[in-house]
């Protein structure tokens, strides 16, 4: 397993993360030749329904819009034409899903400090792990903002009246295929937080100072089998017995990298 320093996730951080477009919901994933654990094949058969499917070239092609004209002297030029009028973008291979977390921050004997929550072992999606309040976005959510808060309440019981969105940080893309939205946010405090017992085991406080300390931070190779290669992974060493990594760790240092970028 190799380790990278903090100052080379510096250097990269700083890079867009790619964002897909929004996917037919209708084209099924398949992977032909990959051999799927149980809870990977668990996973993506939420994703897509109760099967997997695969689907051939000529199904996904009926499926698309008419058919194009390939015969005509001017195809190079229609072509350049078209290539011309729009911006290349990234498209995944599967349907991402929107999710929006919120990043709760309150101030407490003069300090700032993050809450973050940690997963009970019975949930579906990352048991046990640290994680923000947050989740997939409903039909009924205006927008990120909006899931944010109505995830915050129902997790741990925080009214979105007594919240102050400071704005939203960079969306990720999950190797699970969830588009996150991070959304920045102050709250009073104390708080009487109401952890919902289904989902949320605890509820903590990390300062700040605490968490933008480089040396508190690694990043390692973490192998996927179900993407064949070994994507960079960020942790924070414990802090009280507990273990911010993954997507957390990554929300995390965007924000103390708008703290960095945001100092007079």
């Amino acid at each position: 397993m190799r380790l990278r320093t903090f100052a080379d996730w510096r250097t990269s951080h700083r890079e867009p993360m790619p964002c897909p477009r929004l996917g037919n919901p209708d084209l099924k994933v398949a992977f032909p030749h990959t051999v799927l654990n149980a809870a990977a094949a668990s996973t993506l058969a939420k994703w897509n329904g109760p099967t997997i499917e695969p689907r051939s070239a000529t199904t996904v092609a009926a499926q698309s819009r008419p058919q194009a004209e390939t015969s005509g002297a001017d195809l190079p030029l229609r072509l350049t034409t078209y290539l011309g009028q729009r911006a290349p973008q990234v498209v995944a291979e599967w349907q991402a899903h929107p999710a929006a977390v919120l990043i709760p921050l309150y101030r407490d004997s003069g300090e700032w400090k993050v809450l973050f929550t940690r997963r009970t072992d019975s949930v579906d999606a990352h048991p046990g792990q640290v994680s923000f309040p947050g989740g997939r976005l409903e039909p009924s959510d205006r927008d990120a903002r909006q899931g944010a808060l109505r995830e915050a309440q129902e997790e741990i019981g925080i009214r979105p009246e007594d919240v102050s969105i400071l704005g939203v940080l960079d969306s990720l893309l999950t190797v699970t295929q969830f588009l996150v939205s991070p959304v920045v946010a102050t709250i009073p405090w104390p708080y009487p937080l109401t952890l919902n017992s289904d989902e949320v085991a605890s509820a903590f406080g990390v300062p700040v100072s605490w968490l933008a300390d480089p040396v508190h931070v690694e990043a390692r190779e973490r192998p996927v089998p179900m993407l064949g290669r070994s994507p960079i992974v960020y942790y924070f060493r414990p802090f009280e017995g507990e273990v911010i990594w993954g997507v957390t760790a990554r929300i995390t240092l965007q924000l103390i990298q708008a703290l960095r970028e945001s100092a007079p």
